[in-house]
């Protein structure tokens, strides 16, 4: 097994995400030609060779991490898991000078402590090139190098090639934050998921540091978060040739849009938020592209050519009392009677809070902002009522 072993063969890609947006990192992967052959709650699994590892970081929005697998064992304890690491050629895939570090997720009755499975992935690579080389690479926790996942269940233990290394979560334009900002992979997953097409008005309100509107902004342009870094784990593989990422990079630049011929427009009524949010925005090169305004959501004016409205206002565990959101919450639901034929939707946690928009909505989408059970509520918004009356538990 070497790179060119991982280039010819396809083998299993794990892809990995938050619980509950595997639906949405789904359909990213259908669009992209990519047939899946699991989707899991942590993630969805294809088949696939390294170069498919590598178009995929460039390309996703809501993963995480991409993983190729390298090997599937039986280990009943430790001491297997380190005999069948121990076979595995990683003097074919790693240097022998370089850095490895290991992830996992374990589950075997046998560990006490999960993070003992790797320290015996660790050792069983450092004692095969000691023994084949009289050298070992370096390791520890940083993501900088050569990075190995095991997932182990039971006796199942698959050892992976992390291809990703640092989290693909993170988009890497985010310079300030606010509070309790969304993660840039959730905010894609949730601007997928309601429904808006990439080719007509995106409209934010409670925009905060402005991750919506920038995911917004970089679907309908085409920029993928990959092509914001350049560190990734498929770079530390032995006998890698950067000519089939460059190939990539050089196909997405050149189909990216420079103008829309629509509006994104986000809104906040509080400064601190609405100045942090433009500073993202020029770090994510799409500035020029977003319309910020500083308003009371109520006061935000649609433009004529309809499109979706996407809000991700407080619901509870941040600010404000259950009475004060059940306020807001009925005004954002005035709001949205004034906006017939506009699609709508709304990030909430509290079914008492979102009760108070009174209106039925379309969907109730599970979604996990950090440990904050959530709901993408949404609407479509027509002319007259679609009103659902208050003791509905359908809400």
């Amino acid at each position: 097994m070497n790179i060119d072993t991982l280039i010819r063969e396809k083998r299993t890609i794990q892809i990995n995400t938050a619980p509950g947006m595997n639906e949405w990192l789904e359909k990213e992967l259908i669009e992209l030609g990519y047939a899946c052959t699991k989707t899991g709650i942590f993630g969805v699994t294809l088949q696939g060779n390294f170069n498919d590892c590598i178009s995929l970081n460039l390309r996703l929005r809501t993963a995480h991490r991409i993983l190729l697998e390298l090997k599937t064992v039986t280990a009943v304890n430790a001491q297997q898991l380190y005999d069948e690491a121990y076979l595995i050629p990683w003097e074919n895939l790693m240097e022998k000078d370089g850095y490895v570090s290991i992830d996992s997720f374990v589950k075997n009755d046998t560990m006490v402590d999960p993070r003992f499975a790797n320290v015996r992935i660790k050792d069983a690579i450092a004692d095969r090139f000691m023994q084949l080389t009289k050298q070992r690479p370096d390791s520890g926790s940083e993501f900088i190098g050569t990075v190995i996942y095991l997932f182990w269940v039971n006796e199942k233990a698959v050892i992976y090639l992390d291809t990703t290394g640092p989290t693909l979560s993170k988009h890497g334009y985010r310079k300030i934050t606010t509070e309790a900002p969304l993660l840039e992979s959730l905010a894609s997953a949730l601007i997928i998921a309601s429904g808006w097409n990439k080719k007509s008005t995106f409209v934010n309100p409670f925009c905060g540091s402005g991750t919506l509107a920038i995911e917004a902004a970089w679907m309908a342009t085409g920029m993928t978060p990959g092509l914001n870094r350049d560190k990734f784990g498929f770079q530390h593989v032995k006998g890698y040739n950067p000519k089939y990422y460059n190939q990539n990079i050089e196909y997405l630049d050149k189909n990216i849009k420079k103008e829309l011929d629509f509006r994104i427009l986000a809104s906040d009524r509080d400064k601190s938020s609405l100045e942090a949010a433009k500073i993202n925005a020029k770090a994510a090169g799409v500035d020029h592209l977003i319309d910020f305004t500083m308003s009371d959501f109520q006061d935000v004016e649609l433009p004529e050519q309809k499109g979706n409205i996407l809000m991700n206002p407080p619901y509870g565990e941040r600010m404000g009392d259950k009475e004060e959101l059940k306020t807001l919450y009925g005004n954002i639901g005035a709001f949205f009677k004034k906006s017939p034929g506009w699609g709508a939707a709304v990030l909430s946690a509290d079914k008492e809070v979102y009760q108070a928009i009174r209106l039925k909505p379309k969907q109730r989408i599970p979604f996990l902002n950090g440990r904050i059970d959530c709901r993408l509520l949404t609407f479509e918004l027509y002319e007259g009522s679609r009103r659902a009356p208050k003791e509905d538990p359908s809400l």
